[in-house]
């Protein structure tokens, strides 16, 4: 794993840390239940973003070698996320 993805879920599970279940609700669900359930849905919706040669972000599996696009970091998509969520059972309190 990356450096960055190293730090980035690090950082995502010390906010987490700091407030019960922000955002999400689930009946009976411990604080801890919370955690473990937000960092696998972290897990779950990451994906790989490319910066193409003309600067714009791009996502379509270019061939590296021909188009000179490289990846490039990696983000959250957040819809995957809260339906990874919603699928574990929290609701949304947002």
């Amino acid at each position: 794993m990356k450096k960055s993805n190293c730090l980035f879920f690090l950082l995502a599970l010390m906010i987490a840390g700091c407030a019960d279940n922000p955002g999400w609700s689930k009946l009976g669900a411990s604080n801890a239940d919370f955690k473990t359930d937000h960092y696998t849905c972290l897990q779950e919706s990451q994906e790989n973003r490319t910066i193409g040669s003309l600067g714009g972000d791009t996502n379509k599996g270019l061939n590296q070698e021909r188009s000179g696009v490289a990846p490039d970091k990696m983000v959250t998509n957040w819809n995957l996320f809260n339906s990874c969520m919603s699928r574990l059972g929290w609701k949304s309190t947002m």
